[in-house]
């Protein structure tokens, strides 16, 4: 089982070191992440109380660059019919390779929603991105 765990951490690490993703929205990402103007959350998107994970403030930078799409949006938990990771046109858009945030720390592969989830601040997260992406 441990065997089968490292070949797919060696095949995600390989398959997600990518192409940095559109330096002006990681800049605006990490400007949002850092702004206090977001409440952080864990577990999804965007929850009912308005808290956000790391990767629905990314969402919210698509809403606002295409407030046609956003306008469409009937729940606000979900963005283009996504709860718990990126779509893939928000994905396309960052120039990201993952819709979870795929990165490396160390020999470990991790990913932005799990580090959002287990507790790292946004802070952290944004100097993660900053480095990573």
């Amino acid at each position: 089982m441990v065997f089968i765990f490292l070949l797919l951490s060696l095949y995600l690490a390989d398959t997600f070191k990518g192409e940095e993703m559109n330096k002006e929205i990681k800049k605006q990402w990490i400007a949002a992440l850092t702004s206090g103007k977001y409440k952080q959350g864990r577990g999804q998107l965007r929850s009912e109380n308005n808290k956000f994970c790391c990767l629905g403030v990314l969402c919210n930078l698509h809403a606002q660059a295409y407030p046609k799409i956003a306008a469409m949006e009937k729940c606000s938990e979900e963005y283009m019919g996504e709860a718990g990771w990126l779509p893939d046109e928000v994905i396309e858009w960052a120039g990201l390779d993952s819709p979870n945030g795929v990165h490396t720390r160390g020999e470990n592969v991790e990913t932005l929603a799990l580090d959002n989830d287990c507790g790292y601040s946004f802070q952290k997260i944004a100097k993660i991105i900053e480095e990573k992406f």
